[in-house]
């Protein structure tokens, strides 16, 4: 009888467990929909606003801006990739960091670790990520990113060390 109570403690805790393995398992390697990003400027009083959709699969992602103006994006492993006039990918040279925007994405939290302290709040109907930089580099640019959402990511946003607020609201397919 005692070994069947703990048993059904052990799988209860498990059954309601929030936590970072969690939403690693409800994170899908494969999704598609459609973005809104409201670019607020520090000095600049009017937001831009861009719309578009987006592609996850096979560790890449896909962005593809339809609004104001249209621009397809990718980013894998090998790099970031800019689609030209005859839709033919040609690589950025400038030096981003596609493994952290990869890394986000997929709720790779075990190198989101190595580069944020994490802080999780919620619960499995609504939660909320809070990643503030730990090295200097990531200081010059972010002062922190937030994720949230429910079974999905729904708003991803940065707050940049020169004032500027990128927020990014997702509808998945």
């Amino acid at each position: 009888m005692r070994f069947f109570s703990v048993f059904f403690i052990i799988f209860l805790s498990n059954l309601y467990a929030f936590n970072l393995e969690y939403l690693q398992q409800i994170h899908s390697n494969s999704a598609k929909g459609e973005f809104i990003q409201n670019k607020h400027l520090k000095h600049f009083d009017q937001v831009l606003q861009s719309r578009g959709e987006f592609e996850i699969a096979n560790g890449e992602l896909i962005w593809s801006i339809t609004s104001p103006i249209k621009q397809k994006s990718k980013i894998t492993k090998d790099g970031i990739w800019i689609a030209n006039a005859q839709n033919v990918w040609q690589k950025l040279e400038q030096n981003y960091d596609k493994e952290l925007i990869l890394s986000l994405l997929s709720f790779d939290f075990d190198s989101i670790k190595e580069q944020f302290d994490i802080t999780l709040s919620g619960n499995k109907a609504q939660w909320q990520l809070n990643l503030k930089p730990k090295n200097i580099w990531l200081k010059k640019i972010f002062n922190q990113i937030n994720i949230s959402g429910k079974e999905h990511i729904e708003i991803m946003s940065f707050d940049e060390a020169n004032g500027d607020k990128t927020i990014n609201e997702f509808k998945f397919n």
